[in-house]
């Protein structure tokens, strides 16, 4: 049986709360997760139509497929006990850095070009969503992480 440092918050605390605390860790990851891909899925099609050969905006854009993938499966065993929670938020902010860094960059370089002023409100929009919806999920790990830690000293405190 894997150590206790291995089990999520969701394990350790009373059995009837296992499903709730889980769903709503995973709400966020999932959210970002499948955020992240449909975002730079959509990129990848757009690199494909517009036939560029700028090949490292392609290989950007699969890096946060990927990332995006990655992050969904973490969830996935976080949720079934078989990661630490500490190695999920280590990818959630990751990939929340990365994104928010990316996004925040690229718009910041449209509106300093001469684009439509449609094209400059939806990527500040996107931007605004990647950075909510990794916020939210850096917050909600980083709320569980603390929730465990405690759980885990008034554990050990009532075994000793």
């Amino acid at each position: 049986m894997p150590s206790a440092n291995y089990f999520p918050l969701t394990v350790l605390s009373f059995k009837e709360k296992n499903v709730t605390v889980a769903i709503a860790m995973l709400k966020p990851v999932v959210s970002l997760a499948i955020w992240t891909m449909l975002i730079w899925l959509n990129r990848i099609v757009n690199i494909i139509q517009e036939e560029q050969n700028n090949s490292s905006t392609l290989y950007l854009a699969v890096f946060f497929v990927i990332s995006g993938l990655i992050l969904a499966i973490v969830g996935y065993l976080w949720s079934e006990a078989k990661l630490s929670t500490e190695f999920l938020a280590s990818i959630i902010y990751i990939i929340s850095f990365l994104g928010c860094s990316r996004w925040i960059y690229r718009t910041f370089i449209v509106l300093q070009q001469d684009y439509s002023a449609g094209f400059k409100t939806i990527h500040i929009i996107l931007a605004l969503i990647t950075v909510a919806l990794s916020s939210w999920a850096s917050i909600k790990i980083t709320k569980t992480m603390r929730a465990e830690k405690k759980l885990k000293v008034q554990t050990d405190s009532k075994q000793t």
